[in-house]
């Protein structure tokens, strides 16, 4: 018997020990991650979502990402654009040049700000607020940020817009917030949306 078999017993066996039989496929895994059509673990005969179906297995299998909650348990309607990968580099590369090319204007007056941009990772200091990075996450189709204002984020494409599932936020609105915020204007506005 090899080690892998004996592994993937070892798992089958903790998920239908742990879990009612109906909520297990004929693999073992739970059911709730061959559907992301609901938050919830539901039964298969469940969770007939329009974008599910069934493979030759029986397994269902989601074609579009839908989600009722945020991550912290708030209610939230909007369904992720769907996008081919070539569609995403073609958003996202617009978003962050465009991004970077307004940061680079709003440095000729204020020298302080420090812009670096290359192979989809923006670098940039904001003093005194302190060092933002901006990529791309091409296998997950988002745009991730860490700030030091409002920490890490991971944003999708939503309605054309860089929108946390997290917290509903637009990636847009917490740069121009946190960049008013160091630089002390009271009206700024990025043009990427």
């Amino acid at each position: 018997m090899s080690s892998a078999f004996s592994r993937a017993g070892f798992i089958r066996g903790i998920f239908s020990k742990r879990l009612p039989s109906k909520t297990v496929s004929q693999a073992g895994f739970p059911r709730r991650f061959l559907c992301n059509s609901t938050s919830q673990s539901l039964p298969l005969e469940n969770t007939q979502h329009p974008s599910c179906r069934k493979n030759s297995r029986g397994f269902q299998l989601s074609q579009k990402s839908y989600y009722s909650v945020t991550t912290d348990g708030k209610e939230f309607s909007q369904e992720i654009d769907e996008i081919s990968i070539g569609e995403y580099h073609k958003k996202s590369d617009l978003y962050l040049e465009s991004l970077v090319d307004q940061l680079e204007i709003l440095g000729e007056t204020y020298r302080e700000i420090d812009v670096d941009y290359s192979e989809g990772v923006l670098n940039m200091e904001l003093p005194p607020l302190g060092d933002y990075c901006i990529n791309k996450q091409p296998p997950n189709k988002q745009i991730w940020s860490s700030s030091p204002v409002s920490g890490p984020n991971r944003y999708d494409l939503i309605k054309g817009k860089w929108i946390s599932l997290r917290d509903g936020s637009s990636l847009t609105k917490i740069l121009e917030d946190e960049i008013k915020q160091a630089t002390g204007l009271d009206e700024f506005t990025l043009e990427l949306d």
